[in-house]
């Protein structure tokens, strides 16, 4: 019988052993039972010498919106936290355009583009188009606009529109040019949309206020009083900035509702 014992070069515990038995005992195993390989056969041990590397865990980044870079921001040892200051004024003036939009609907007895922007024509394909994807709205006095539809087989589509949106304006259709007198609100059409116009800015400043709580949150995450502190005062003055500016709109839409 013999001992066969391998061993690495360096001196590391061996990696495979095989018992004391005769080359005729090895030999005369059948196949079947070779992959077995029964106890006090063939053993592979695991090396001491081998090691496994872990990868560190990437820090995180944590921003109110995530749309800029600027901000007040620390690392506090377990990932980088950032109050996003350019994302919270996009997010306002975001609020404050849309509010904007809102004002040029409403129909003030004076004339504007924008006052036909929710009109939706029907194409005679079946789809639903806006109205400027049809027809170009023009300003031809302070009570008057002027329609002109891209293709004549759309003008009766475009006429019906905006009858059914209930302006009370009544279409004057002149080839592809469509014609339309703003009425004169009434005493108590002018008070409905004055209120109107508070409640849009309403709105607009509860957004607001939204934007500014989620960026607080993102303050008080950061690591040290100080840093809190000023981060705060940055985020309630991107606040008060935008809250005078739908404040502003507001009461000059008020006084041009009232005034017509």
């Amino acid at each position: 019988s013999m001992k066969l014992l391998h061993r690495p070069l360096w001196g590391c515990a061996p990696i495979l052993k095989v018992t004391t038995r005769t080359f005729a005992e090895l030999l005369s195993i059948p196949p079947s039972s070779q992959h077995t390989q029964p106890a006090g056969t063939l053993r592979r041990t695991a090396h001491p010498c081998r090691r496994r590397w872990f990868a560190k865990k990437a820090k995180k980044v944590k921003n109110v919106s995530g749309s800029g870079d600027e901000g007040v921001s620390s690392d506090n040892g377990e990932g980088l936290v950032r109050v996003d200051i350019d994302g919270l004024s996009a997010a306002m003036v975001k609020a404050v355009q849309h509010m904007q939009k809102e004002f040029a609907v409403l129909q003030a007895g004076r004339a504007t583009p924008n006052m036909l922007d929710a009109i939706q024509v029907k194409h005679p394909s079946g789809d639903a188009l806006p109205l400027s994807a049809t027809a170009k709205v023009l300003v031809q006095s302070a009570n008057s606009l002027q329609v002109s539809v891209f293709e004549t087989a759309l003008v009766p589509a475009v006429a019906k529109a905006i009858e059914a949106a209930e302006l009370q304006m009544a279409p004057e259709v002149q080839g592809r040019i469509i014609r339309l007198v703003v009425p004169r609100p009434t005493s108590e059409a002018r008070t409905a949309i004055s209120k109107q116009v508070r409640k849009l800015a309403d709105h607009a400043k509860s957004v607001l206020r939204s934007a500014r709580q989620a960026a607080m949150k993102q303050a008080k995450a950061l690591p040290t009083k100080d840093e809190t502190r000023r981060a705060e005062k940055e985020i309630q003055a991107v606040l008060d900035e935008y809250t005078k500016k739908v404040s502003a709109a507001a009461e000059a839409k008020e006084k041009e509702v009232l005034s017509v």
